[in-house]
Parts: structure tokens; sequence; C-alpha cells
């Protein structure tokens, strides 16, 4: 079987929202689950999954029915263009220079002092409140770009084209370096699963390598688990990673249905704080407003932060069960666009970095929020990448078109 990133974007859905309820329901009935929508009825718990099924099923029928997967097959078939070794040192090195440029901007805004040192040592309490801080006095801006673009593009380069050991160590600890400036535990595992998209429109990916990179995230995942005290032991690791996997997810979905089941949420508050400043105010997410419900001690102990949730939560939130309904239709619609354009490209390292993160930034979106097909990087990305093929496209008319017409009636 020729492995593919809808393999991988079947595998997420699979792990984070729909195994999670069923094994609960059969083999954990005394498990996280349970603790988790203990606050809310098993009716709306159950009627959150049956929703959640029919939003990724929607998404995925239309998916493979307009031919995404086809052409992602194509698309990895094909060879790469090729380039100098110095074209992608070159590429390599402003990449981690830009990187580094974005590790001195957020090492500033911590007053020149790593957060993860700043929390060695600190109960799980004290790490939260750590980590939530640290959130807010650096610029999530420069922490995303730099890691999720600037960070893994040299990593690619490094590890997968010029397969040089010293870049692709170098690029690893400025990655540890830049990740954990949050303190979150997702940003690095995401940006194994980033590579693994990346290493997948590359060429026709090995299952040992693969297996490799997911083995890293999790290892990353439970070395941050140690770190932030919420574990001391392996016993303990082994649960609650399983814990994070098939519930961290879907667990606050229910909530939304509880709680924006009489009132719903503005529009403006699901779209990102600098353009509701354009308009004077900054609205609390949906995501928020249900951390603040169902978790208010930790809000009062500054612990807390957001609910994030499957991706209809947040249409749920602000336009009921018509905004369920359509989301798949707006999900799916984000997955065939970037696939129709970027399979139509020219197969570069660039235009496969781009694809990855496109493709991987979607699969994201489906966990965390609706607001993401709204307005977000993934907008910004396909709208710059259009406005070069229409600018490139009219380049070449001017140079090449009026001189034809002019021929044939030379001709004439």
């Amino acid at each position: 079987m020729q492995l593919t990133t809808t393999h991988l974007i079947l595998l997420e859905i699979a792990v984070f929202a729909l195994i999670g309820l069923p094994f609960a329901y059969l083999f954990d009935r005394n498990g996280y689950f349970f603790y988790l929508t203990a606050n809310v009825s098993q009716e709306m718990t159950i009627a959150a999954y049956l929703w959640t099924v029919y939003a990724f099923f929607v998404t995925m029928v239309l998916y493979y029915f307009f031919g995404a997967d086809r052409k992602i097959k194509a698309y990895q078939a094909r060879d790469i263009v090729p380039a100098s070794k110095t074209a992608y040192m070159l590429g390599w090195t402003a990449a981690f220079s830009v990187a580094s440029l974005c590790v001195f901007i957020l090492f500033k805004q911590c007053g020149f002092s790593h957060p993860a040192l700043s929390a060695k040592g600190l109960d799980m309490a004290a790490f939260a409140i750590k980590r939530i801080e640290y959130g807010q006095s650096i610029n999530m801006s420069v922490y995303n770009v730099g890691l999720y673009f600037f960070t893994i593009f040299a990593l690619t380069v490094a590890l997968f084209i010029l397969k040089n050991f010293w870049l692709t160590a170098a690029t690893l600890i400025l990655m540890g370096v830049l990740g954990t400036f949050s303190l979150q535990k997702s940003p690095l595992a995401e940006s194994m699963l980033l590579l693994m998209f990346i290493y997948m429109l590359l060429r026709r990916p090995s299952a040992r390598f693969l297996l490799i990179l997911a083995c890293c995230a999790v290892l990353i995942v439970v070395g941050l688990f140690f770190a932030s005290g919420a574990i001391s032991n392996m016993t303990e690791a082994r649960y609650a990673f399983k814990d994070r996997m098939l519930y961290g997810e879907f667990g606050d979905l229910p909530y939304y249905f509880d709680f924006f089941s009489t009132k719903k949420a503005e529009f403006m508050s699901i779209l990102p704080p600098y353009i509701q400043t354009l308009f004077g105010q900054v609205l609390p997410s949906p995501s928020r407003l249900i951390i603040e419900y169902t978790k208010p001690e930790m809000v009062l102990q500054g612990r807390a932060g957001v609910a994030n949730t499957i991706f209809i939560g947040e249409a749920y939130a602000v336009w009921g069960i018509p905004g369920i309904i359509i989301a798949p239709f707006i999900a799916a619609f984000h997955y065939l666009v970037v696939t129709y354009i970027f399979t139509s490209l020219k197969k570069n390292i660039f235009t496969i970095f781009v694809f990855g993160y496109l493709l991987n930034r979607l699969t994201t979106a489906l966990f965390r929020s609706f607001s993401y097909f709204l307005l977000s990087s993934i907008q910004i990305v396909i709208i710059a990448v259009i406005y070069f093929l229409v600018i490139t496209y009219f380049t070449k008319y001017a140079k090449y078109g009026p001189s034809l017409p002019d021929a044939a009636g030379s001709e004439r």
C-alpha cells in the first residue's frame, strides 16, 4: 500500500477524535474520559460524538470524491525538480538565520531568560502559571513563524535534501530551544507531524522512518509531561499519554453543546485578536468561555488557558446546528483548494514545504478551532500563492502575449 498524507490525516482523525469515546465505554469505564465529562449529561456527550462522526465523514467523503487523494498519490510519485547544492545551502542558511533571529527576539521578550530554565523544578501548578505568563509575554506570531516555518524548512533541507548530520543536529538543537519557549507540550510534537507531512510529499515514504518520527513525537510529549511536574513515573506517563491522545481533543466538546445551547457566541469572538482590535474590542473566544465554565478555580489561580476542541465546537457556538452542518464542507473546500493548487505546480523543495505546511495546518485546525478555516495563516498563505501565480501569469502574458497577434497580422 502506498502511504500518503491522506493516511496521516485519517490516522489523526481516528486517534484524536473518533476512538476515544468507544474506547472509554468499552475498556476505560473508570478512566479520565468520564472525569472530563462528569458535569455534562451522557446524552449531550453522545450527541457531540455523533456530530463529530458526521463532520469527519462528510469532510473525508468530499476529499475522496473530488480526487484529492488521487492527486496526492500522483504528486508523491513525481520527481523533485533538482537544484544545486549551493542553492540548498543558501536556503538552509537563510532559514536557520531567520529562525535564530526569532529565538533572539523571544529571548529578549522573556527578559533574557529561557522559560525552560526558569520553570525547572516547579510543581505542576506553578509550572502551569509560568506557562501562562510566558505565553502572554512572548509574541506568538514570531514563535509560530520561527518554529513551524523557518526552523522546519531548515530541518527539511538539512535532513531530506542535503542529508548532512551536522546541519541536521544544529537545526534540531535550534528547534528544541525555540520550541520550549512556550512551555507547552504540543508545539514540538506538532513539528514532528509537520515533518511527516513534508516527508510524505517528498517521495514514497519509508514506514520505518515515519515510525521513528512518530516515536520522537511521543518521547517529546512524555518528556514534557515529566518536565511540567504532571507525572513522576512511567506508569503515570502511560496513562497521561493515553488520556491526552484519546480524550484531550474531544473531551471539552460536550461542554460547547451544553454552554452554547441557550446562548450563542458572537462571530467576532472567533476572529484573531488583531482583527478584533480594528473594531475597538477583543471578545473572549468560545474556547476561553468554556475553560471559565469548566475550570473556574484554575482561572482564578491564573493556571487556565483555553479549551480547544474539535472544529465543530466553535461552529456550534456561533451558529448552532446549521454551523455544524456547513462546517465540514468549508473544511473540505480548503483541503481541495490547497491540493488542486499545489499538485499543479512544479515539485521543488519550496512548493513541497508549503504544501506540507498547509496540509498540516488544516489537519491541526480540525482539532483546534473553526476560526482557522475563516481567517488565519492558512488563508494568508493560500492568497499569497494565488497572487504569485496570477502575477507570474500576467508577467509572461505581457512579455509574450502582445507579440503573437502582431506576428500573425504581419503574416497576413
